[in-house]
């Protein structure tokens, strides 16, 4: 069987993608900014006559105003977070072996901070540990009271095949202390160590032919940024320098020159020309509304002005997405034993999330109500579903 990729949905990069959604925000903040700033003074000039025009022009100055004021905060957001994801994808993807969609046995050797590494690479102690206090919970070891969580007396935490951390936690959780910083960082080291013994992580080690890898595509990414800068800027102030060549440059080598290569300039001087000739707001806007030609050479040059402007901060953006994978990498990476278990946990994760298209006959006849319970949490599944399964373990 052929094996292929898959792709935890988690919930870090589902918020990353809300992040860059509103990240495109910044846009309509400008338009808003700009229209209480200076809206009601070009408003002012505005009479009858002119009105929906002039109201239609301002309208086309915010847009362009706030692309070209927007679009380096945007993208200096907007990369980061794309790094991010980028790696998190990276983290929570994984090589099949027998391309499982469903899988509804028992995990019984894996604990929930193993569940959560082998599904994206890291521990999350927040949902991590109250899912292994659920299972203390069910497992009848401690007990939550008013004061917060005790032992059950008689127990010998040696006797029931706890894992080190799990005796850590209880004790702790005894204590009252384990949501301090230290007690929580001690619990996530020594789960993690557990997860490397059982075999299923091991250490990300970088080859020395990676990093040759990786440093001559930066290499050819740069020189590819500087000479895609130096002929943009060319094609561009080609047109605004003709006058200046015609007049340093023969005239049978002036006509050598080909004519396309003066288009973009030109294109940018008339756009600076009619600024200045009608720099009176009505003036303006009437020539940009019954100058069709006008105004789509303005927008090109607000494109092509944007385009610069990210083209010139290219290696702040590319180290801006660099920082985003930086961020979300993981020191780890899974085993051939990981990627198994991995699948196992993929398969569970879809079994969950599935679950309230099951019929009432398959629900009645499920037998793992606990264990459903404790993946439901660690694996982030909506609470619809986490409350139907916590219903039908309690009726049973």
């Amino acid at each position: 069987m052929r094996m292929k990729k898959k792709v935890f949905q988690t919930e870090k990069l589902n918020e990353i993608r809300q992040q860059q959604k509103r990240s495109f925000l910044i846009f309509p903040a400008i338009m808003i900014v700009l229209l209480i700033w200076g809206g009601p003074a070009n408003i002012a000039q505005l009479n009858k006559d002119n009105f929906v025009t002039g109201m239609i022009c301002i309208v086309f100055l915010l847009i362009f105003c706030s692309a070209m004021l927007g679009i380096i905060p945007f993208y200096m957001i907007y990369i980061r977070l794309q790094g991010q994801k980028k790696q998190v994808l990276e983290n929570s993807s994984f090589i099949t072996v027998d391309n499982l969609d469903y899988y509804r046995d028992k995990l019984e050797e894996v604990s929930p901070g193993a569940i959560s590494m082998l599904e994206d690479l890291r521990i999350e102690s927040d949902k991590d540990i109250a899912a292994s206090i659920l299972h203390y919970e069910m497992l009848g070891l401690i007990r939550q009271t008013e004061a917060g969580y005790e032992k059950i007396n008689g127990i010998d935490l040696q006797d029931v095949g706890l894992r080190e951390s799990d005796r850590y936690l209880i004790g702790h959780l005894e204590k009252g202390d384990w949501k301090q910083g230290p007690v929580v960082q001690a619990w996530e080291q020594q789960a993690v160590l557990e997860i490397k013994e059982a075999g299923w992580i091991t250490e990300r080690f970088r080859s020395k032919r990676d990093i040759e890898k990786t440093n001559r595509r930066e290499s050819k990414i740069v020189w590819l940024w500087l000479v895609v800068l130096i002929v943009f800027c060319l094609a561009v102030s080609m047109g605004m320098l003709r006058e200046r060549l015609r007049d340093t440059m023969s005239q049978e080598q002036f006509e050598k020159i080909p004519q396309a290569v003066f288009v973009l300039g030109d294109i940018q001087q008339q756009v600076l020309d009619g600024l200045y000739e009608n720099q009176a707001f009505g003036a303006f806007s009437k020539q940009m509304l019954t100058s069709p030609d006008y105004l789509w050479k303005l927008t090109l040059v607000v494109v092509l002005d944007c385009i610069f402007l990210l083209l010139f901060l290219f290696p702040v953006l590319y180290m801006k997405f660099g920082q985003g994978r930086i961020r979300e990498q993981s020191p780890y990476k899974r085993t051939k034993a990981g990627e198994i278990y991995t699948e196992y946990i993929f398969g569970m994760k879809n079994f969950i999330h599935d679950y309230s298209n099951l019929s009432e006959v398959e629900k009645d006849a499920l037998v793992l109500w606990d264990d459903y319970l404790i993946y439901a949490v660690v694996l982030e599944e909506n609470k619809k579903i986490v409350e139907e399964i916590m219903r039908r373990r309690a009726e049973i």
